[in-house]
C-alpha cells in the first residue's frame, strides 16, 4: 500500500507535468505576451515548460510513426547486450520523433523570435515617424503632445522596456524640438531689435 501510494505521488504531478506543458506552451505562441510576462517572472519554471512540452510531443510523434511504419514486421531488429530484442520499427520511430520534438519547438522558438524583433522595428520605425512629425509642430503643440506623452509613461503599465525606451526617445525630441524653437524665437527677436 505505501509503495503505491509513493508512485501515485510521483506518477500524478510527472502526468500532470507533461499534459499541461504542452497545453501551456501552444497557448504561449498564440498569446505571446501572456509567456513574455511569465518569462519575466518565472524563467525557471518556463524552462520546465519547454522540456515537459518536448517530451510529450515526442510521444505523440513516436506513437504516431510507430502506426505509420506498420509495413515494417515486427520480428526485424536485433539483440542488445542484455539479450533484449529491439525492433527496427521501434528504433526508427524513436529517432524520428526526438528529431520531429526538436524541430517542432525550434520551429515555435524561432517564430518568437522573429515575433520580438519584428515589434523592436516596429516601435523603431514609430518612433522615427513621431520624431519627423515633431519637426512640424508649433511650441504649444509640442507642449500638448509632450504631457500626454509623460501621461502615458508615468501612468500606463507598459509592458515592453523598448516601448518605454521609445517614448522617452521621443520625449528627448519634443524637449529639443522645444529648445530650438525656443533658440530661433530669441534670435528672430534679437535680429527685430538691432534692425530698430
Amino acid at each position: 500500500m505505501g509503495e503505491f501510494l509513493l508512485i501515485l505521488l510521483i506518477a500524478i504531478p510527472l502526468f500532470g507535468w507533461l499534459i499541461l506543458s504542452p497545453i501551456v506552451f501552444i497557448w504561449w505562441f498564440f498569446d505571446p505576451d501572456a509567456r513574455d510576462r511569465f518569462k519575466e517572472r518565472h524563467p525557471r519554471v518556463e524552462f520546465a515548460v519547454f522540456i515537459g512540452a518536448f517530451l510529450c510531443i515526442c510521444g505523440i510523434f513516436f506513437l504516431g510513426i510507430e502506426r505509420v511504419l506498420v509495413f515494417i514486421p515486427g520480428h526485424w531488429g536485433r539483440y542488445d547486450v542484455d539479450g533484449g530484442f529491439i525492433a527496427t520499427r521501434l528504433s526508427i520511430a524513436s529517432i524520428l520523433s526526438l528529431f520531429l520534438g526538436f524541430f517542432f519547438i525550434v520551429v515555435f522558438e524561432r517564430f518568437e523570435k522573429i515575433r520580438c524583433e519584428n515589434q523592436r522595428l516596429t516601435m523603431i520605425a514609430e518612433r522615427d515617424k513621431w520624431k519627423e512629425e515633431l519637426r512640424h509642430m508649433s511650441r504649444a503643440r509640442l507642449k500638448e503632445k509632450q504631457g500626454d506623452i509623460e501621461a502615458k509613461l508615468n501612468d500606463s503599465p507598459l509592458k515592453d522596456y523598448d516601448e518605454k525606451q521609445v517614448l522617452k526617445d521621443v520625449l528627448d525630441a519634443i524637449e529639443a524640438q522645444i529648445l530650438l524653437l525656443d533658440q530661433q524665437h530669441e534670435l528672430r527677436d534679437r535680429r527685430r531689435r538691432s534692425k530698430q
